[in-house]
């Protein structure tokens, strides 16, 4: 590395993640959900496209996981609420 050039630290949560990582991220899932949740607009679009590849941003990929793991609290919560009454 050139002694001009400096290192430029990347947040974690700001790093890009390859497909591969997304979908082990989530599950396992295929690449076929991938893309129908994407074209759904559940799923956020890919952040960057380097070489024809797709990337998407750490935190994109974190929120939707919490978003879903909300939701899901939220369903069994009612679920519960429901039985209950």
């Amino acid at each position: 590395m050139n002694t001009n050039q400096s290192m430029v630290a990347i947040a974690p949560e700001d790093r890009l993640v390859p497909t591969n990582t997304v979908l082990s991220r989530l599950g396992g899932i295929h690449f076929t959900t991938l893309w129908r949740k994407m074209k759904s607009k559940s799923f956020p679009q890919p952040w960057a496209k380097i070489d024809g590849r797709n990337y998407w941003r750490a935190s994109d990929v974190d929120q939707y996981i919490e978003q879903q793991h909300q939701a899901t609290v939220r369903q069994r919560t009612d679920d519960v609420d429901s039985r209950i009454d």
